[in-house]
């Protein structure tokens, strides 16, 4: 009888073991950065609850999709022409008189921001519609069928509670909930002085206290 062979096991090659089609997927990119920028990649990738890794794929992702995109299709991107018109104009002074005004923080000088504000109200009052203010009975548009003033309660909160919500949402203190990332881009170019100013004056708790 003949005598069976045992198979030999195949050698395996020198190296790494060939990875999956998942893992080709993601390459490594290395690359030496100064101390300061790496901090920095760390403070966002901790509020965004991401690995410094994923962060900064995000940030190379956003900049590659930015390239060669205006200022003006950004906002568009991010609201809708008018909004993006308003967000212009309304910088554009801000930036202007708050140059102008004599200080280098004109949103923490009495003075400066109360001119800034002047500035703001005359390009809304330049843009304002002629006619008499009224109601409209039929909401039209992309939000028609959510629209506010469909009742009493939500034609309240146009105007001064959506700003309210907006500037809590830029001021949330650090409560483990996901901040928006547009009230985060706001929040961080805003003064610690500022958004404490805005949780006093909406009386959002902080850190276990209210200014209620």
């Amino acid at each position: 009888m003949a005598k069976k062979t045992q198979k030999e096991p195949a050698k395996r090659g020198r190296g790494r073991p060939p990875k999956s089609d998942a893992d080709r997927k993601r390459g490594v990119l290395a690359m030496r950065v100064r101390d300061s920028m790496r901090e920095a990649l760390a403070a966002r990738a901790t509020a965004n609850q991401r690995s410094i890794s994923e962060e900064a794929e995000y940030l190379l992702e956003l900049a590659m999709q930015m390239q060669g995109a205006s200022l003006g299709e950004a906002l568009d991107i991010a609201f809708d022409s008018y909004a993006a018109a308003v967000a212009i104009a309304v910088g554009r002074v801000a930036y202007m008189v708050g140059a102008n005004s004599g200080t280098d923080e004109w949103i923490s000088n009495p003075f400066a921001f109360a001119k800034v504000e002047e500035g703001v109200r005359e390009v809304f009052e330049g843009m304002r519609p002629q006619g008499d203010i009224a109601e409209p009975t039929t909401p039209t548009g992309k939000f028609a069928a959510l629209s506010l003033i469909a009742t009493a309660e939500g034609r309240a909160l146009l105007g001064r509670g959506l700003a309210n919500g907006a500037l809590g949402e830029i001021a949330k203190p650090d409560s483990g909930r996901r901040q928006s990332r547009w009230a985060q881009l706001a929040a961080e170019r805003l003064p610690a002085t500022t958004l404490d100013q805005i949780r006093k004056r909406l009386s959002i708790p902080l850190k276990g206290r209210s200014y209620a």
